[in-house]
């Protein structure tokens, strides 16, 4: 299939993200298709990128992106794009170093850590799962998710670590 029958694309009077009116299409870009749009929240007129959905260099921008500007929501939200593009092509190992990249430099994102802990119990990596959702479930307790923090705990019992009557004990001490 040819790039541009993959990547969005809009009509005129098409309304995107319930903010932008496609008014038409300027170019094809290498990222994707550029529209001219009015905004119709600020009444002024925009130009927008409609994306290819196999731009992995546009997508891993926009996560680097919306951390830098503190916006965690958006910035999984690419992430998850992103990692669903490496999972079709089967870019696995890929997965992993950017998860594991993005735990470095955000270490208390419990969204990171979640992710990261799910790719090693695939990969058979149970030791780098446990220590993952270890910490994810600190962060959830410290955060005052203890619901949360109580899933995280019964995902580490089924994973059968060495000290696993811990694990339930604390289990216990919250409620489950």
């Amino acid at each position: 299939m040819s790039d541009a029958l993959r990547q969005p694309c809009f009509d005129e009077g098409h309304v995107v993200a319930e903010r932008y009116e496609i008014l038409e299409a300027v170019g094809q870009g290498t990222t994707g298709t550029v529209y001219r749009a009015r905004d119709l929240w600020c009444d002024t007129d925009q130009e927008i990128v409609a994306l290819k959905d196999d731009d992995e260099r546009a997508y891993r921008m926009l996560v680097d992106l919306n951390y830098n500007l503190t916006n965690q929501v958006d910035a999984i939200r690419y992430l998850d794009k992103l990692l669903g593009i490496y999972a079709r092509k089967k870019k696995f190992s890929k997965i992993v170093q950017l998860l594991e990249e993005l735990v470095k430099l955000y270490p208390n994102d419990t969204g990171l850590r979640s992710r990261l802990a799910q790719m090693y119990r695939q990969m058979k990596r149970k030791s780098d799962a446990i220590d993952q959702l270890d910490v994810l479930g600190e962060l959830q307790l410290e955060a005052g998710m203890q619901e949360d923090a109580r899933k995280t705990i019964q995902q580490i019992i089924k994973l059968g670590p060495d000290n696993v009557s811990d694990y339930k004990r604390l289990l216990s001490q919250l409620g489950g």
